[in-house]
This record gives structure tokens, C-alpha cells and sequence, in this order.
């Protein structure tokens, strides 16, 4: 039940939230060396594109899916 929730969830994000969203702040460079030089690093989204992040998960093609949620003012 939680998967078909969680399919249903990245269809309609895919329908209706994949838009292009322009950043509001300059890109600012950070200084960075990966150690083993066979790894690459690429920046996949950073805000406001990616805002509460609360899961990430990699499908055997190696796609990464995230899950976000609309957190509130409120203490839990």
C-alpha cells in the first residue's frame, strides 16, 4: 500500500511539478576534491528546487527519487 502510495506520489510530481525553476541566488562556488578520481560530482538540484527533503532512493538504473515534504510552522 505504501508503494503504490509512493508511485502515485512521483507520477504526479512528474506530471505537475516538473517544471524548470530558476534559483534566486547566485551559484557560489565551494571548494571541493573527491578523493577516489573515479567518482564525479554533479550538482542535481538545490534551492528552491529541492526544498524538505526526507528520503532519497536510487532504482537499479541508478535514478535518484526523492520525497519532500510541506513542513509547517508547527513543533512536533
Amino acid at each position: 500500500m505504501l508503494l503504490r502510495f509512493f508511485i502515485v506520489g512521483l507520477a504526479a510530481y512528474a506530471a505537475f511539478g516538473s517544471g524548470q525553476v530558476q534559483a534566486q541566488n547566485p551559484r557560489v562556488q565551494i571548494p571541493f576534491e573527491l578523493h577516489d578520481k573515479s567518482l564525479k560530482l554533479t550538482e542535481w538540484a538545490r534551492q528552491p528546487m529541492l526544498l524538505n527533503p526526507v528520503a532519497l532512493s536510487f532504482d537499479y538504473q541508478g535514478r535518484l527519487f526523492v520525497v519532500e515534504t510541506a513542513r509547517r510552522g508547527t513543533v512536533d
